[in-house]
């Protein structure tokens, strides 16, 4: 676990580098470009491991556009569309500031959670400053739980585990997250597996394997044999 914040992110008084604030304020520009819905921009804010002592060579830019939909819309389908636009835009490019992928998020509203930083680039200025960490991902109880997941996912890979089991195991992992941050925090023992488990590839194994379930069940021949199985009854 790193000692303090990045050097190559921040400056000795804690400030983000100018021109890593300028190129993230571009990227939010040229995202906004292409929102057409009717809102308020709140915050254009920095967070993530980058905005604490948890950074790795594996992190990424968070970069989370807070915005308020119009009153006159209805709010659910808005939420969706910021959804909707944030993934195409982060599917459709590949964008890197110091060796860190830029990942944008535009959302109603940003979440805190203990020793969680949150930076403000229009004011540039902490709006939550990071604590320094209680836990770290080499504690023994960490490696120990990460541990055991990796070898059930990598079991029920390998054994071919049907596509319910890894929807199971996606929200026990999204649970234990969910309950550890608002008990413990940022360094809370179940999120610092999480980040684990994203870290080794393990979270994308299971987004991947289940795509390809989800793809084969839905594949031309599955239905075939379902209408077949359907009229012969």
């Amino acid at each position: 676990m790193p000692s303090e914040l990045n050097p190559r992110v921040w400056d000795s008084e804690r400030k983000l580098h100018p021109d890593i604030k300028k190129a993230l304020l571009s990227i939010s520009k040229e995202f906004l470009d292409d929102v057409v819905a009717p809102i308020t921009i709140k915050h254009i804010i920095l967070t993530g491991s980058l905005c604490t002592y948890q950074w790795r060579p594996e992190s990424d830019w968070d970069l989370h556009i807070i915005a308020d939909p119009k009153e006159d819309t209805c709010k659910e389908t808005v939420l969706d569309y910021f959804r909707v636009k944030s993934k195409d835009f982060n599917d459709s490019h590949d964008i890197t500031i110091k060796g860190y992928k830029v990942e944008v998020n535009l959302k109603d509203l940003e979440a805190e959670y203990q020793g969680k930083g949150i930076y403000d680039l229009i004011k540039d200025v902490w709006l939550v400053v990071p604590q320094e960490p209680t836990n770290s991902l080499n504690d023994p109880e960490v490696l120990t739980l990460a541990h055991e997941f990796q070898n059930r996912i990598d079991d029920m890979v390998v054994q071919k585990a049907p596509l319910k089991e890894f929807k199971a195991l996606r929200d026990e992992l999204k649970q234990l997250r969910t309950t550890s941050l608002a008990e413990g925090g940022e360094y809370s023992i179940g999120n610092l597996v999480f980040k684990t488990l994203r870290y080794s590839g393990h979270l994308q194994k299971i987004a991947d394997y289940r795509k390809s379930l989800f793809d084969k069940e839905l594949s031309l021949e599955t239905f075939k044999k379902f209408f077949e199985t359907e009229i012969s009854i």
